[in-house]
């Protein structure tokens, strides 16, 4: 049996109760502690950096309500859905959204053999060395979309879309190794255009070619004829060059939906050799926005077929930038008509020789692949030859490398031209009326003494 000592007692009651005062006294600096830093009030904690309201945790993380973060996402998205233009680049993204590379690979050559059985398109097929080095010749405002593989026996298939035989920038690409099968397929690319036969209906109905006032500044501005009895012509740095421009008259269509013809100028050139220039230099006037052109280059496992640094020959040189010409310069140039060339398209290479004066080429270069557009080539030269020539008739011999066609031009045929400027130009265009002014003067002179002798004639039978 316990004992009930008072003295104990009164001991331990003593003690629970200091005990629970030290308790009592810990909660209330806590809750001062956390009055301090979470107030019913906004304080200013100008001095720490930050203020921390009542709808606030020790982290500084925002406590709003949930129904608020629905609200702002439901916002979002009907501003998306509403405000956002569904431009060309919208739609691509959104039809893009979700698919794999092989999807996009399997679409791309789909939409190919879709594309080409309903519509016009000129095929352009090639070793696709000669796409990745000759790119600008063979599709002038884009580059190739595929990387040189190094193997043996792989080409490329190119489809570039025409309106009344007008190519547009709707393209696609095909590389393939050997035959033109599926099978065979190593890589496909497209173009973002895609036209509806609607929107060819509201082009202009007038189509006008391109003005070369700008290509022949040019030429003058950066290139020296000789002033010897060569045909040659130098570069800015005194270097020989073989020099050429070419028209590209196109459809373009632009990420924003509109549609409009296009009319560019090319011009290139590349050293003087007894061989083709390892590397040319060009220009584009008035070309329209393509970069990022290509839509898709992807190969058949999924991976990106557009090379990472361009193997093209080509260089891009600024050349239209350039109006500070001398007049007094004299040069010509030619388009060859090579009227025994067949219209299939291929890359072909073309000499120009002085035939007169010298055997020695004085132009030799690759060529647009197209046949349409090589119709309009320009091969240019000093027309100080003829001028300090001793032969009555000198003439400039244009062959075809590949073809071993060729073709002789003297001055007086049509496609021998001098290049002049507009000044000149119109110099030439009035003397040109002065000249029929003059000559209609003499045949109404003549018409009046033919008529007069006549009267006289009368006269005189009159008389006898």
């Amino acid at each position: 049996m316990k004992k009930n000592n008072p003295e104990i007692n009164q001991d331990f009651e003593k003690l629970l109760k200091d005990r629970m005062n030290e308790l009592s006294s810990s909660v209330d600096c806590f809750d001062r502690i956390s009055a301090k830093a979470f107030p019913e009030k906004n304080p200013d904690f100008s001095e720490s950096g930050f203020t921390v309201c009542d709808l606030e945790n020790v982290t500084g993380k925002s406590r709003k309500p949930l129904f608020l973060k629905w609200t702002a996402i439901a916002a979002a998205c009907a501003v998306c859905a509403v405000i956002i233009p569904k431009t060309a680049f919208f739609s691509n993204l959104v039809a893009s959204m979700g698919k794999s590379p092989k999807k996009i690979y399997s679409q791309v050559i789909d939409e190919i053999n879709a594309e080409t059985s309903r519509n016009t398109y000129r095929i352009y097929d090639m070793p696709v060395e000669d796409y990745i080095r000759y790119d600008r010749l063979i599709t002038p405002l884009y580059p190739c979309p595929f990387k040189d593989c190094g193997k043996d026996n792989i080409n490329v298939r190119i489809f570039v879309r025409t309106y009344n035989d007008i190519p547009t920038n709707q393209i696609y690409a095909v590389e393939y190794a050997g035959e033109y099968e599926k099978s065979n397929f190593i890589a496909v690319a497209d173009t973002k255009a895609k036209f509806t036969d609607e929107e060819f209906e509201y082009l202009d109905e007038i189509y006008q070619d391109s003005d070369d006032t700008e290509v022949n500044l040019a030429v003058m501005a950066n290139f020296v004829p000789a002033i010897t009895a060569e045909t040659f012509i130098t570069d800015r740095y005194e270097n020989k060059v073989s020099l050429a421009s070419f028209s590209y008259n196109n459809i373009y269509k632009s990420d924003d939906e509109q549609v409009y013809y296009s009319a560019s100028q090319f011009i290139y050139y590349g050293d003087r050799t007894d061989e083709l220039p390892e590397t040319y230099c060009y220009d584009i006037n008035n070309a329209p926005d393509t970069d990022g052109t290509w839509k898709n280059a992807v190969s058949f496992d999924g991976f990106s077929s557009m090379p990472e640094e361009s193997q093209s020959l080509f260089i891009h040189t600024p050349l239209f930038d350039n109006h500070t010409y001398d007049d007094s310069i004299s040069f010509g140039y030619v388009i060859p008509a090579l009227e025994n060339d067949s219209n299939e398209n291929r890359i072909d290479f073309y000499t120009m020789d002085f035939s007169e004066l010298s055997t020695r080429t004085t132009s030799m270069l690759a060529v647009p692949f197209d046949s349409e557009v090589r119709k309009n080539l320009k091969m240019y030269f000093s027309k100080s030859g003829f001028m300090f020539s001793s032969y009555s008739s000198p003439a400039l011999v244009v062959s075809s490398e590949k073809s071993g066609l060729n073709e002789v031009i003297y001055p007086a045929d049509d496609n021998y031209y001098d290049l002049l400027t507009e000044d000149q130009q119109a110099e030439i265009f009035e003397q040109q009326k002065e000249i029929e002014k003059r000559i209609k003067e003499e045949l109404v002179a003549s018409e009046e003494k033919a008529k007069q002798a006549i009267v006289f004639s009368e006269d005189d039978r009159d008389f006898r």
